[in-house]
């Protein structure tokens, strides 16, 4: 196998843990009651032979799968016609979050375990567009709480405006402090089944949304996590972004690049 000869990134074994979805949103779900108390949509495996089941106000989507290519909002999912599971992969069907089609999500990438950037994105006014928004600042759950109380509209909520520059870093570190709670229970329960170091702890992007729970409250909830290739930047906004991100991640990979090495016993030689 290749990983016996090279060091490979992210390796085979956790790409295919996550790339069945059920494994990683039953961790999240597991963090999310026990350890961060935050809200979660629902998620189950979608039975292809329950004739009672409803499928109002759930979305389906598939294992083995990114970038939306397959998702079924409420309004595709043709009950007498649900999707075949597609070798090991398979159809979740999960509760519908209104508010990530209203107000996009915060995609976070991390490096080291700690946020470099944050991009928001939300749907445009035509099929397919997206809006790219670099997150300068923003509310904190309390203040969008209180706003979407009474009617709101996108920039009531993504694009605010005024604030005291103390309030809007209070909002930042919330958003910021949740992402990397989630991280470290998410990169430990991750670990302590594969029985190996996680490829998130040099970079990963966490997309999440706001929701809310049961109780009322609203609360930050993670939608998706990307790892290793399948890491889109988002950068459209400010190429820069990408520089910065080529050398702070080009620190931690070489460092993880030489222990891997030695651990291998395979000495790479410096370049003179």
């Amino acid at each position: 196998m290749l990983e016996s000869i090279v060091p490979v990134w992210p390796p085979s074994k956790e790409i295919r843990h996550a790339s069945m979805k059920l494994n990683v949103i039953v961790d999240l779900d597991q963090i999310a009651s026990r350890m961060v108390n935050s809200p979660r949509p629902v998620t189950t495996l979608l039975s292809h032979t329950d004739v009672s089941q409803s499928f109002d106000n759930w979305i389906l989507k598939r294992e083995g799968s990114d970038c939306n290519r397959h998702v079924l909002l409420p309004e595709r999912v043709d009950p007498l016609n649900l999707p075949p599971d597609r070798g090991r992969f398979r159809w979740l069907k999960q509760s519908y979050v209104p508010t990530l089609q209203k107000l996009g999500e915060w995609r976070i990438i991390l490096v080291d375990c700690q946020p470099l950037w944050v991009v928001h994105t939300a749907p445009g006014n035509a099929e397919a567009e997206w809006v790219f928004l670099h997150r300068d600042a923003g509310l904190s759950l309390a203040e969008m709480s209180l706003r979407m109380r009474k009617p709101y509209v996108f920039d009531d909520i993504m694009d605010p405006v005024g604030g005291t520059l103390s309030e809007r870093r209070q909002a930042d570190q919330e958003l910021e402090s949740f992402a990397i709670a989630v991280l470290n229970q998410l990169i430990w329960l991750e670990e302590k089944s594969l029985g190996a170091p996680s490829s998130m702890r040099l970079m990963v992007r966490l997309d999440l949304g706001v929701m809310h729970g049961p109780d009322g409250q609203l609360g930050y909830f993670i939608n998706e996590v990307e790892r290793g290739m399948g890491i889109g930047l988002f950068s459209t906004g400010n190429p820069r972004w990408t520089l910065r991100l080529a050398d702070e991640f080009g620190c931690v990979f070489s460092k993880w690049m030489d222990e891997t090495c030695r651990a291998m016993k395979r000495l790479i030689e410096p370049v003179t």
